[in-house]
């Protein structure tokens, strides 16, 4: 199918030449057109990949699952988090922000299970703030003793009476949904020994996740030995 829409963006829909009336225009265009596909691509590629991780995770939800465990300077983990889902925000009119102080704080983690369940969250938030909404992933220490990272929507919420079955394997209200996607990030949180919850904060829907303090330090704290990974069972 991207051959054929390549081909179509390259010859036009009668299958000729397509004449712009100057060279350089044509090549743009046809750039420009090869370019998202690339990235329509590149896209498709990244959400099979999730859709089987999800699945590789919910066959082993109940086995005690192995972390990875490293020293993350957070802000710049976050950062990239972001970007992995600014191209779904443009698409769909989001804003998508950053927010909170977390310039310091280094904290041992498996990077790519919970870079996996903050783009569960991230994903279905852009999905219900809609166009011209807002999705925010916010962080800060908050009494000395747990890091907490809430992503919020301004969309209309959770129907009250899916709350109670959020985080259950198959709990959805969506037409296409699978219903994986929240499961997988609460094995994923607890794993981490922390929690993750649902509420609504006055026009906006969060999911709040809470990581105890002993899992974070200071960047002043990590020396040469911060590449070291810990394999832990959860």
């Amino acid at each position: 199918q991207c051959h054929q829409l390549a081909l179509k963006a390259w010859t036009g829909p009668t299958g000729g030449s397509r004449d712009f009336g100057n060279g350089g225009s044509a090549i743009e265009v046809k750039t420009t057109a090869a370019k998202g596909l690339l990235t329509a691509r590149i896209a498709s590629e990244r959400q099979l990949e999730l859709i089987e991780q999800h699945l590789k995770r919910f066959l082993a939800m109940g086995q005690p699952q192995s972390l990875r465990l490293q020293p993350i300077q957070l802000k710049p983990w976050l950062a990239d988090v972001v970007n992995l889902v600014r191209p779904a925000c443009a698409h769909r009119g989001v804003d998508c922000r950053l927010e909170g102080g977390a310039s310091s704080i280094v904290v041992d983690i498996d990077s790519e299970q919970l870079r996996q369940g903050l783009l569960n969250l991230l994903f279905n938030a852009i999905e219900a703030a809609g166009t011209s909404g807002v999705v925010s992933l916010e962080v800060d220490a908050t009494d000395g003793t747990t890091l907490r990272m809430r992503i919020c929507d301004t969309g209309p919420g959770v129907a009250k009476e899916m709350e109670p079955r959020l985080f259950e394997p198959f709990a959805t209200d969506k037409p296409e949904g699978v219903g994986l996607g929240l499961a997988v990030t609460r094995q994923i949180v607890e794993s981490h020994r922390g929690t993750i919850a649902y509420r609504r904060i006055g026009n906006r829907s969060c999911f709040e996740i809470m990581l105890p303090l002993q899992s974070i330090r200071s960047s002043d704290e990590v020396g040469e030995g911060s590449s070291t990974v810990e394999e832990v069972s959860a």
